[in-house]
């Protein structure tokens, strides 16, 4: 599945840990990924490895992880991540998201 891949690259390139699940890292989809549906303009939101640190502010969006690059270079090429956003702790996509 398209949620399959997406985990199993997060865990490789290590922005979720190996041991992690969907749980763990707080997972929220806006739509669902059956087989057969397309994932197009799909929204998730999840907690990642990031370079803030603990206690300080967050650092500005240019000097984060490019998370897309990262991802991208070892999903399929038919699975791609457009863009992320740092979202308030208390985000869902399937209820905050306004569009996919």
């Amino acid at each position: 599945t398209v949620e399959g891949h997406f985990f199993a690259a997060l865990k490789r390139v290590k922005l979720v840990p190996d041991d992690a699940d969907w749980q763990a890292v707080r997972y929220s989809r806006c739509g669902r990924t059956d087989k057969g549906v397309s994932a197009l303009g799909q929204v998730v939101s999840l907690e990642l490895r990031s370079k803030a640190k603990i206690k300080a502010k967050l650092p500005a969006w240019q000097d984060e992880i490019d998370f897309p690059m990262i991802l991208n270079r070892v999903l399929p090429d038919s699975i791609r991540v457009l863009g992320w956003a740092d979202v308030p702790q208390d985000f869902h996509s399937r209820f905050n998201a306004k569009w996919r």
